[in-house]
């Protein structure tokens, strides 16, 4: 695909779950879409450049194996896939990424806040249509 082709950001934050990278597969084969995983650092949003840069590293470090086995995985399907990693508060930096990339046009993601009260919960990966 060329890089004006559409994706499929997968958003998650210090790996990845069967769950999230097989659904991610299966619909970007069905849909012919490339990846784009954004793995996002938290709880940094009013940290200084030099400690966001360390989480960073820190992150891309930790996820550099999976993200290789995923993407040996998903070339064998004929998807493209694109890593980056972030930090910061979490929609500030998808809303950044799809600034920067208009082909952007479902997100999945995994990471749900219960409504209530901010807690994690743990649920089947979400997919969103870009409007």
């Amino acid at each position: 695909m060329t890089k004006d082709s559409p994706k499929l950001l997968v958003v998650t934050g210090a790996g990845l779950t069967s769950s999230l990278t097989n659904y991610a597969l299966k619909v970007a084969i069905r849909l012919d879409l490339d990846i784009l995983f954004l793995f996002v650092a938290k709880g940094c949003a009013s940290a200084g450049v030099k400690h966001r840069r360390k989480l960073v590293k820190e992150l891309s470090q930790t996820i550099e194996e999976e993200v290789a086995a995923f993407t040996s995985l998903a070339r064998k399907s004929a998807i493209q896939v694109t890593v980056v990693v972030d930090a910061g508060e979490r929609e500030e930096v998808i809303n950044r990424l799809r600034s920067q990339d208009s082909a952007i046009r479902f997100i999945l993601s995994n990471d749900c806040q219960s409504e209530n009260n901010n807690e994690k919960v743990s649920t089947l990966p979400q997919l969103t249509v870009v409007e």
